[in-house]
């Protein structure tokens, strides 16, 4: 962790970075989601509502590959449960999950110029199902597509697509380049560009009113 020298009415005080971003309320995930960058990052944002729920939060996914559905979504679901509006930002590659934190945003969904956003179906990730009985291998299939429509629905309603679009483009990874990413509705602007869309759905207005997986 870098430090920050920075002075005060009281002298110098060595920051570490990680501690000013948060002073100015960043939050980053810069990894793979998992159980404990998720509740670093969920403690991160409760802790900034908390403080100040009238004041935006910026959440910045940094070339994460993206990871655990469940941790995941443990991460949108707060952001979608705290009264601070959370603006995303996508700088590097936010993949998968980690494109799903970033769909979560419940203010502006920005996306830096040679940044891009994947998604996709998600994976079947139990291990070898050899041995297994035609019932349990038939329990692991329909748990996963449970979890496809709750990430379709996400898509969906961010975006405006319907599902059969959704699933049409997540069947396989899909990448979209920042002008894409805002042209299909994943992004609501570029970083320091006029090429931006409509306000987005999942505004603070809209809050708790996502209806994952119905068809549109």
């Amino acid at each position: 962790m870098s430090h920050i020298i920075k002075e005060s009415a009281n002298g110098y005080q060595i920051l570490e970075s990680r501690d000013l971003l948060m002073t100015n309320r960043k939050v980053f995930l810069t990894s793979e989601v998992t159980r404990e960058s998720s509740a670093r990052i969920i403690a991160d944002l409760m802790a900034l509502d908390e403080a100040d729920s009238t004041s935006e939060i910026t959440l910045i996914i940094a070339d994460s590959p993206g990871g655990s559905v469940s941790a995941g979504l443990a991460i949108f679901d707060t952001i979608q449960h705290i009264e601070a509006v959370v603006n995303t930002m996508c700088l590097g590659c936010a993949a998968s999950m980690g494109a799903i934190i970033f769909l979560g945003g419940t203010g502006r969904r920005s996306i830096f110029p040679n940044a891009s956003i994947m998604i996709h179906d998600p994976s079947y990730s139990g291990g070898d199902i050899g041995g297994k009985k035609p019932h349990e291998i038939q329990k692991q299939i329909d748990e996963l597509n449970i979890t496809r429509s709750i990430l379709g629905g996400i898509i969906s309603d961010v975006t405006g697509k319907s599902l059969d679009e959704v699933y049409e483009t997540t069947k396989d990874d899909s990448y979209f380049d920042a002008k894409k990413a805002v042209e299909w509705g994943l992004a609501t602007d570029i970083v320091g560009s006029n090429h931006h869309k409509a306000a987005p759905k999942n505004n603070n207005n809209t809050k708790g009113d996502l209806n994952h997986g119905k068809s549109k």
